[in-house]
């Protein structure tokens, strides 16, 4: 038992010291390549590690970007005060630097000098300007007062206006009377009646035909002294059809109407307003009727000119119109656009025109229009929108 338990443990230790060399030999071949591994590595990484290294070569006391901003910040604060500065730069004594401070120094007076050019002109125009004004409203003229329930306030503006030596007259008496050249009517109503009273205004109409006659919204008893009043039916003016127009016309007298219209755009807005009905009547009539698709195309080209606007649907457009509605949506249109000087209703129907003239409203066939609109409105010339 014993001798052949030696020989084995004998065995035994005789291989464990060869084992333990082995494995120290393999560890160390292991050691010395991944220490290689590494090396070469490290060596590769510090390369591209060089690669993104980068020497600035900026100066540190003072780059170029430094510079400009620097400067352009002293030229803006010269500029700005009008005075003369030193531009000092105690980091860089650079001779560039030093013919630019000098610049801008000298050109600062003159900067200066032309501030207080444009300072000077502007004053003047102004008080030249404010004296024209003021001589203007110096000048006599004839009033009327379009009274309503506050008598307090009419009577502050007659007493006013007397003082100031101008003269009441009714209108009437100024239509029939023979005018000088310079004589001016100012027809006055307070700015919160103009809604409600403006049409009671009595010969509106004929008023309007006078390019003496203006219109005045106030709303205190100085503003027509002091012209701070709101000039109304100043120019232009805009044509409201009735159901049968579009209908009826033919393709040259819509031609005819349009770029009569687009001539009177040249001095004072003119526009035409299209009902909802008339419109949607032309588009059913488009789908079997050439002369309608022809009619349309031209109202889409001026409508994109803006000479035709379409209406929003209304009361005028839920039944067949009779002349009291027309009369009624025609003075709110003349409300909404207070600056024109004429509201045009456009019919080739039997009205009563004096009904609507009363109001100030111009009724006129189709030819009647292409014939006589542009005198009536060749003597206004300005635009109210």
């Amino acid at each position: 038992m014993h001798s052949d338990t030696r020989p084995q443990s004998e065995h035994l230790r005789c291989h464990k010291p060869s084992d333990l060399d082995s494995y120290s030999f393999w560890k160390e071949r292991c050691d010395h390549r991944r220490n290689h591994t590494n090396s070469k590595r490290n060596q590769t990484v510090s390369f591209h590690l060089n690669k993104l290294k980068y020497n600035s070569t900026l100066k540190e006391s003072r780059n170029d970007i430094s510079l400009i901003l620097n400067e352009y910040a002293e030229f803006n604060r010269v500029m700005m005060n009008g005075n003369q500065v030193v531009f000092q730069d105690r980091e860089s004594n650079v001779a560039s630097e030093e013919a630019t401070s000098q610049e801008m120094c000298s050109s600062s007076p003159r900067s200066a000098s032309y501030e207080d050019m444009i300072t000077d002109l502007c004053s003047s125009l102004h008080v030249k300007l404010t004296s024209v004004v003021n001589e203007a409203c110096k000048s006599t003229f004839l009033f009327y007062l379009v009274e309503t329930e506050d008598k307090s306030f009419f009577l502050r503006t007659k007493n006013i206006l007397r003082k100031g030596g101008h003269t009441e007259i009714e209108p009437q008496h100024f239509c029939q009377a023979f005018h000088r050249e310079n004589d001016t009517l100012m027809v006055i109503i307070k700015n919160e009646d103009i809604s409600s009273h403006f049409h009671q205004i009595p010969s509106l109409l004929k008023l309007k035909h006078f390019p003496s006659v203006i219109f005045a919204g106030v709303d205190s008893p100085e503003d027509v002294l002091n012209c701070t009043f709101q000039e109304l039916f100043r120019a232009g003016g805009f044509v409201v059809s009735d159901d049968r127009i579009l209908e009826t016309l033919t393709l040259v007298q819509l031609k005819e109407i349009v770029k009569i219209l687009e001539k009177l755009n040249g001095n004072g807005r003119w526009k035409w307003l299209l009902h909802y009905r008339e419109n949607k009547k032309l588009k059913e009539d488009v789908r079997v009727d050439s002369t309608a698709h022809k009619k349309n195309l031209i109202l889409k080209s001026y409508q994109s000119a803006n000479i035709i606007e379409l209406l929003h649907y209304h009361q005028c457009d839920s039944r067949l119109s009779t002349r009291a509605e027309y009369l009624k949506c025609l003075l709110n249109l003349q409300i909404q656009h207070i600056h024109a000087r004429f509201a045009v209703f456009l019919t080739e129907k039997p009205v009563s025109r004096e009904v609507f003239e009363n109001s100030g409203i111009l009724v006129t066939d189709v030819n009647d229009f292409i014939e006589n609109i542009q005198k009536v409105a060749a003597p206004f010339r300005s635009s109210y929108w």
